[in-house]
């Protein structure tokens, strides 16, 4: 029996930090293959990116070995019901990452993806850890850009699911602002009193 696990990661921000993944696979319990992949850091890499790659990596894995019967195992319930067709993706971040797992997915229809609880997950997590923290950070992971993506499709957002993420992106920001005011306020006292 083949079972696969994968993580991701983004540290010290989501979105915005360094992101990575890992992914290993077992067959019969026993370990035979393990990765760690840096994916890199710019300001909109979440860890829905990362976690993506990790599934990525694992239907990759699956294709590449002619494994049609595994269970892919993950702690991020939304990749996780996406590539079971069910919940929908948006636009955003991790479109990308979406798009070409949902396309790998496509081409294994006997792999089974589930969710674990995090807990259950601490190996995958493990090797995600060792991706962000190991030095030099060089890129090992990209998307294949060969890959033909267009069956793969995205549901968008109505105009009331656009305008209800603007606000909450707009409160977002407030609260932000507010904390910064808040400690620029704190800093200043905190100078005056020396």
């Amino acid at each position: 029996m083949i079972e696969l696990w994968f993580d991701g990661i983004c540290e010290p921000q989501n979105p915005g930090g360094h992101g990575g993944f890992g992914m290993l696979v077992k067959r019969d319990g026993e370990t035979i293959h393990q990765e760690a992949h840096y994916v890199g850091r710019w300001p909109t890499l979440s860890n829905n990116c990362t976690e993506y790659a990790g599934a990525i990596a694992a239907l990759r894995y699956c294709l590449t070995n002619q494994i049609t019967e595994a269970t892919i195992y993950g702690d991020a319930d939304m990749i996780i019901k996406q590539l079971e067709g069910k919940w929908r993706a948006h636009e955003g971040a991790y479109t990308p990452y979406y798009l070409e797992a949902m396309t790998l997915r496509q081409r294994v229809p006997g792999i089974k993806l589930k969710w674990i609880p995090r807990e259950m997950n601490g190996e995958a997590d493990e090797l995600s850890r060792l991706s962000v923290s190991r030095q030099p950070q060089i890129i090992t992971f990209e998307l294949d850009a060969t890959l033909d993506t267009s069956p793969a499709k995205l549901t968008p957002r109505t105009a009331k699911q656009q305008r209800q993420l603007n606000r909450k992106r707009q409160r977002q920001q407030q609260q932000r602002e507010a904390t910064r005011d808040e400690m620029m306020d704190l800093f200043m006292q905190h100078t005056a009193d020396i």
